[in-house]
């Protein structure tokens, strides 16, 4: 190979992972599109009976006039395990003891586990 096509090809490479690490440095610090709407995240399990719980108060409460506050289901969709499961172990939440529902809040970066806990955070935020 002649010195011209391997300069070429380290310049590609250097352009490649130059970009590569400005778009991973450049998301980690751009603020979320959606951070209102990932400020509290409840997640839950489909046929969990503590979750139902959480959601009837919810719906009877009516939240959604003064907090947004997104619902991700935990058990069957994979993306949203794993997004829990990262949130659950910032709050010194191991794999072995994460359960739902878990309410996380980015505000604070705390996690409330269990429907009570949950339930008693949310109220006060709800002028109740």
């Amino acid at each position: 190979m002649n010195a011209t096509k391997k300069l070429a090809i380290s310049l590609i490479i250097l352009i490649a992972a130059s970009a590569f690490t400005f778009n991973a440095l450049y998301d980690e610090k751009r603020p979320s599109g959606n951070s209102q709407n990932e400020t509290l995240v409840f997640y839950y399990g489909s046929t969990c009976p503590h979750c139902k719980v959480v959601e009837d108060d919810l719906a009877h409460n009516d939240p959604s006039t003064t907090l947004q506050i997104t619902q991700k289901e935990a058990w069957s969709d994979q993306a949203n395990a794993n997004d829990y499961i990262n949130k659950a172990k910032t709050c010194m939440i191991y794999e072995g003891q994460i359960t739902v529902p878990m309410l996380w809040d980015a505000n604070s970066q705390k996690c409330f586990v269990g429907d009570q806990p949950i339930i008693d955070f949310i109220k006060p935020l709800l002028g109740k």
